[in-house]
């Protein structure tokens, strides 16, 4: 390895040690594994493992929502991801700093928020993007209820 190469590179391994704490504190009955957890959430894992080994069940309706913000929309992006959203518009295109738009798009689309990863989940949910949140959950909602669900 380069000299220049390795403070990197020991910073990459002292990341993923915390984030192996974070998870065998959190969840203390699963060995964590963020290093497998972060090659699965590739493109090329997706496209070309994940994919192709989950097939859809013919017996099974799904549907999708995406969310898009930041660069490339008029909808502010959480500082936190300001530099994965950059990033993945590059590459991809619109998304919400963490999952291109597109290819949150499967089965059946139902529409597309304005929220990014984490405000989906309520993580760091500005009081301003509470609407958006509540209709996003509506919308899934009233979707299940529509569908006999």
């Amino acid at each position: 390895m380069h000299a220049l190469t390795q403070p990197l590179h020991n910073l990459q391994d002292y990341f993923i040690d915390i984030l192996d704490w974070l998870g065998d504190i959190s969840y203390p009955d699963i060995k964590s594994d963020a290093l497998g957890a972060l090659k699965q959430l590739t493109r090329d894992y997706v496209q070309n493992t994940f994919n192709p080994e989950t097939p859809d069940h013919p017996d099974v309706r799904y549907f999708s929502v995406s969310t898009a913000c930041g660069k490339g929309t008029d909808y502010d992006i959480n500082k936190l991801l300001y530099y994965f959203n950059a990033y993945i518009q590059e590459n991809e295109g619109i998304n919400d700093g963490y999952v291109g738009a597109e290819s949150a798009v499967w089965g059946e689309h139902l529409f597309r928020s304005k929220l990014n990863h984490l405000e989906q989940i309520r993580l760091n949910l500005p009081k301003k993007h509470e609407k958006e949140w509540e209709g996003l959950w509506l919308g899934v909602i009233k979707n299940l209820i529509n569908n006999d669900f």
